[in-house]
């Protein structure tokens, strides 16, 4: 199995650095593009959603069941698909004491979704909805939590200022 992960990862690498500019790739001189996609910033049209593994080159069948792997082969392979996604301007928001090993589980779970690529800035993939109910990450992290007491607190501070607009012009 370490061969074929050493392979990958050889492969993911390489579609990155192909893409660097002065390379042989389809990458391009980086301040060039940019100017370019600022040229038609004015008639901007959302681009078309595409797999991800459309965008970057490697199909979801390249990438192994996390079942299959040791803990720190998933840890490895999380890394340079984050760096590979990095690449093409997408960004995974993860807990920040998710382990790696976790983290692949979910990046090769929504490998085959669609996603607007864009040709610079950042576009975040998220893998939780502030949902304390269906947080994928309970032990990781308490964003669930702290959103859910600043609303009730929000919504308390509210109710103690509540007054009828009427009165003040009646």
């Amino acid at each position: 199995m370490q061969d074929n992960i050493n392979q990958l990862v050889a492969e993911l690498r390489s579609v990155y650095r192909s893409m660097l500019p002065g390379t042989d790739g389809s990458g391009s001189d980086g301040d060039q593009a940019q100017i370019e996609a600022m040229a038609f910033a004015d008639d901007y049209i959302p681009g078309i959603p595409e797999k991800l593994s459309d965008i970057t080159g490697i199909s979801q069948e390249k990438l192994p069941f996390p079942v299959k792997l040791k803990a720190e082969e998933s840890a490895l392979l999380a890394k340079e698909l984050e760096l590979l996604l990095n690449h093409f301007n997408f960004y995974t928001i993860f807990p920040e004491k998710c382990p790696l090993e976790m983290r692949y589980f979910f990046i090769r779970s929504i490998w085959n979704n669609e996603y607007v690529s864009v040709a610079f800035g950042r576009s975040n993939i998220e893998f939780c909805e502030k949902d304390i109910d269906t947080c994928p990450f309970p032990e990781f992290c308490n964003d669930c939590e702290a959103k859910d007491s600043n609303v009730k607190a929000s919504t308390s501070r509210r109710s103690e200022y509540d007054f009828d607009p009427g009165e003040m012009f009646g």
